[in-house]
């Protein structure tokens, strides 16, 4: 099964990652009974992982989302991103 999600204006398919957009579609849907979750998402450059939670947030536009981005720079900071 193929997902679909809006994004920039236009409707975008996440080829592929049918099973990835099913966990993502289960955490939404855990957090909306109320229970306590959180995502990271790990790997090498390229392989889809902005894509996935651009698909996250399309279809969780009723939750609050929180996203934090490392830079480079404060790479040596501990707990940099928190602060």
């Amino acid at each position: 099964m193929e997902r679909w999600f809006a994004g920039a204006g236009k409707r975008t398919r996440l080829r592929g990652r049918a099973g990835e957009c099913a966990l993502l579609d289960d955490l939404a849907s855990a957090i909306r009974r109320g229970q306590s979750r959180s995502l990271v998402l790990r790997g090498e450059a390229g392989i889809g992982k902005s894509a996935l939670l651009d698909y996250l947030i399309a279809s969780a536009s009723d939750l609050v989302v929180i996203r934090a981005v490392g830079v480079e720079s404060e790479m040596e900071l501990a707990y940099a991103s928190l602060r």
